[in-house]
Order: structure tokens, then C-alpha cells, then sequence
């Protein structure tokens, strides 16, 4: 929902940087372009589309092959070739597989060139996607399907070809938001925010402007079109990245923490002890009541 950020600039700048668009003429580290699709170059109603091949394959151009080992990168996509098959009628095994043994292909690239900190989220649950819905239970149940199709043939082929990935659920936090919405702040969760205007429109929240959304629907809706998620849902899924991401350190720091306040307990102890033993040796206990008055014999 225009103007709102991209769950990919909440997340950035959490950590104190950005994650602004790179191309046609914009130099930000986001590669990323609404409607590509894995593997192949498409064209869309304001041009054309790189794919995430040609996305990665910039992005090394332009580092002279080398991933920035530091940097976390984020290799997302697949939705597009699913509404190939649903709405335009694309073989789902062929479509599929090509798009499966791309997005791999990609994070292996990003791999080989030194990336080591490397997101992958998996589709979500497009069952319960305002255009799904509109196709009634049978809808419904093939976008669950197909998700759910695309996502084990990612998550197998990732494994089968040894590499390391963060995964991100957001297959089950879509249905958890749907569940649970008002713990997101979220009212809406089947209608769209975005009243868009005639083609080439096309019913996307892409060409929704503040005059054409339901008011208050950024931030109350889940659903900016038929698919695409508000600024609140991406406000959400930028939260929920965030802690995939910071868990695991935090977690890593109990057992430190534990032990430093063991430590210092201990110290404390000791410390009333020996202030004990010198007391006694002064002949002069302190010692607290009930009341928490002390007592000095």
C-alpha cells in the first residue's frame, strides 16, 4: 500500500541501514522487482521484469564476483511462477521445477561467491489470498497445494545439494495472522485495502495511491490486492524476519548470562560470609527481622 516500506526496509533498517530499489537508475541494495518470476525475464505493465537470475547475476557484476561474506541476503521468490499455472494456465510439474532448480542455483551462486548469511523464506500460504478466496473452496485449495508443492521441492532440493540456508516459515505465520489478527493489529484479513483504478491496472495494489485505499487500510488490512500484503503485513513479516534472525543469538546468550549472574551470586555470597566471620569476630552480628528492621547484638 503506497507509500509504505517493503518488509525488506523495516528489516534493514532495524539493523541501522536500508534497503532501497537498484535499478532503473536507483542504486540501492534491494535487487528484488514485483512480478519475476525464478528463472525467467518477463515484461510487465511498466516494462521489464529481471528474474532473481538476473537480479543475483547483477549484483555479482557489480562486485566483481564476490559476496560481501558480512551482509545478510535474502533469496525469495516463486510465487510468480505459481500464478503462471493458476492464471495462465502453465504446466504445474515443468513450472515448478524450473523455478525450484533456479532459486537453488541462486543461492549457491551467492554461496560459491562468499555469502554465508542467506534467508530464504518459503511461499506462503496463497489458500488464503483474497483471489484464492474468490475461487471458493476449490481456490482455496489449490493455491494451499501448490505452496505447499513449491516449498517441500525448495527445502528438499536445498538439502539434497548441501547448502546451508535461514529459514523463514511464512507459509504457517500467514495462516497464524489469519488465526490471530488482531495480535498484529490487522482487522481484515480476506478483503483488499486497495480500490484500484481500469486497466492496465489490473487490480494491482502497484498503482494504489493514499486516494485509493480503504481508509485506514494500510494499516488495519492484510491484503493490499488480490495478493500482495499491506504496509502492515510487511511491517509484520519484517518483525517476524527479525526474529528468526536475533533468536538464536539471544538464545546463545543465556547460557553465558546464567553463568555470569551465577558468578556474581556467588560472590555476593562469599562476600556475607567473610563480613560475617569478621563480625563475629567483633563480637557483633547484624541480623533482620520480619519487619526488615536490623538488629545490631
Amino acid at each position: 500500500t503506497n507509500t509504505g516500506f517493503f518488509w525488506s526496509q523495516y528489516r534493514a533498517e532495524y539493523y541501522g541501514t536500508s534497503a532501497y530499489a537498484n535499478g532503473n537508475g536507483q542504486v540501492g541494495t534491494n535487487y528484488a522487482a514485483g512480478g519475476a518470476r525464478v528463472g525467467t525475464n518477463t515484461t510487465g505493465a511498466l516494462g521489464p521484469i529481471p528474474s532473481p537470475a538476473t537480479q543475483v547475476n547483477t549484483y555479482l557484476a557489480s562486485t566483481g564476483g564476490r559476496a560481501d561474506p558480512n551482509a545478510l541476503y535474502t533469496v525469495w521468490g516463486g510465487a510468480n511462477d505459481l500464478f503462471a499455472i493458476t492464471s495462465g494456465g502453465a504446466d504445474p510439474t515443468t513450472t515448478i521445477g524450473g523455478a525450484v532448480t533456479a532459486q537453488v542455483g541462486l543461492v549457491g551462486a551467492l554461496t560459491q561467491a562468499g555469502a554465508q548469511y542467506i534467508l530464504v523464506p518459503t511461499l506462503p500460504d496463497l489458500g488464503l489470498t483474497p483471489d484464492a478466496r474468490a475461487g471458493g473452496a476449490v481456490g482455496m485449495a489449490q493455491g494451499t497445494a501448490l505452496a505447499t508443492t513449491y516449498n517441500t521441492s525448495l527445502f528438499n532440493a536445498l538439502a539434497a545439494n548441501n547448502l546451508r540456508v535461514i529459514p523463514m516459515d511464512t507459509f504457517h505465520f500467514l495462516q497464524e495472522v489469519v488465526a490471530n489478527p488482531s495480535q498484529f493489529g490487522i482487522t481484515n484479513v480476506t478483503g483488499k485495502a486497495c480500490v484500484t483504478q481500469p486497466p492496465p491496472a489490473g487490480g494491482s495494489s502497484l498503482f494504489c495511491s493514499p486516494l485509493s485505499t480503504v481508509p485506514g487500510g494500510a494499516n488495519s488490512y492484510l491484503f493490499a490486492d488480490g495478493v500482495h500484503p499491506t504496509t502492515a503485513a510487511h511491517k509484520a513479516l519484517a518483525d517476524f524476519a527479525v526474529s528468526i534472525i536475533e533468536g538464536p543469538r539471544q538464545l546463545a546468550i543465556l547460557p553465558y548470562s546464567a553463568s555470569t549472574i551465577g558468578r556474581a551470586r556467588s560472590m555476593m555470597v562469599e562476600a556475607s560470609i567473610d563480613a560475617f566471620a569478621q563480625d563475629e569476630q567483633d563480637g557483633m552480628r547484624w541480623w533482620g527481622d520480619v519487619r526488615g528492621d536490623q538488629v545490631r547484638y
